[in-house]
């Protein structure tokens, strides 16, 4: 029901939105022109022959959506979809000229307030259920009530952290399947025989090769897999 309630909310929000956001388009696509002209809402011949530049680039600010980077000193208050939607109504009320345009905003105003309120009301019944299962008013029912919120909130943090594990363990069963190192193996070596096998600077002049100075390609490297010479 939450994701439900949620997607009604914000049709209603987009939709509300969209009635002055079409003003504000038929503006622009009529009078875009008149940006720079300098025509201003005093001008006597603004109107009706024209509109002002003002107005026109109020017609713009509709689309802008400005981003607030203040941070609060404490938080910020609860308010609720219907009260912030009202209070974006009360900000664009230049834009609600027809009589269709405000029978539209108060319809989806009137729905959203329904939604808001039956909300609340089943939020409350749940909470009052849940009192009442533990024992009714008193202190003994707010024991209760306080034990079992306590037990929720342990249950729920117990189900983060086996969720948190679990996609870990996810994520490195993943990388153990895509990372297979290639391991070298052990094998009985002495390098007291080894000595030192120099080459004629001259040599740099040919092709690269085991034979001349001892080089290979990269794409020839391998690990060593056993005393025979085989590699893989």
């Amino acid at each position: 029901m939450s994701s439900e309630n949620a997607q009604h909310t914000l049709l209603c929000e987009q939709s509300v939105s969209n009635v002055w956001r079409k003003k504000a388009y038929h503006v622009l696509t009529a009078h875009y022109h008149c940006l720079g002209s300098g025509l201003q809402d005093s001008d006597s011949d603004a109107r009706p022959k024209s509109i002002s530049e003002r107005y026109v680039r109020r017609s713009v600010e509709v689309f802008r959506e400005a981003v607030d980077y203040t941070v609060e000193n404490a938080l910020p208050s609860h308010v609720s979809p219907y009260d912030k939607l009202k209070e974006e109504v009360h900000a664009h009320e230049d834009w609600i000229t027809s009589k269709d345009h405000r029978e539209t905003v108060d319809g989806l105003m009137a729905s959203l307030k329904s939604s808001t309120s039956s909300n609340r009301s089943e939020d409350h019944e749940s909470k009052s259920g849940v009192v009442s299962e533990l024992g009714g008013s008193g202190d003994g029912g707010a024991s209760a009530w306080a034990l079992s919120v306590e037990q929720v909130e342990e249950e729920e943090e117990e189900q983060e952290e086996e969720q948190e594990q679990e996609q870990e363990q996810e994520q490195e069963q993943e990388q153990e399947g895509e990372e297979e190192e290639e391991e070298c193996v052990p094998q009985q070596y002495s390098r007291e025989d080894e000595g030192v096998h120099p080459w004629l600077y001259a040599s740099l002049s040919q092709p690269p090769s085991s034979s001349a100075q001892g080089f290979y390609p990269a794409s020839e490297f391998r690990v060593w897999k056993g005393t025979a010479g085989a590699a893989e």
